[in-house]
């Protein structure tokens, strides 16, 4: 895994971490990943992927279900950090 952190933020009861990830290599371009981290074991609980330009900003729903994560791109994507590589809909 490559890329510096940027946004992050952690669940309301502490057992998420989420983590975007920027780009700092001029040769390398496209959307990098939001990364979510179970805070207990440490393990990767989620790779989340779909914005084209860099996430500016990260916040979990107050019960911890649900990950917004804002971008350069203009749009708002709603996830699920635990069970779902897609965006919510």
């Amino acid at each position: 895994m490559t890329g510096n952190p940027g946004e992050s933020t952690i669940s309301p009861d502490g057992s998420l971490v989420a983590v975007a990830l920027d780009h700092t290599d001029i040769f390398r371009s496209g959307p990098m990943p939001i990364m979510v981290w179970d805070t207990r074991t440490g393990e990767i609980r989620a790779r989340l992927e779909g914005h084209p330009r860099r996430v500016t900003s990260l916040r979990f729903n107050p019960e911890g279900h649900v990950l917004a994560a804002a971008s350069l791109d203009k749009n708002v994507q709603l996830w699920n950090p635990i069970t779902t590589a897609k965006p919510l809909r």
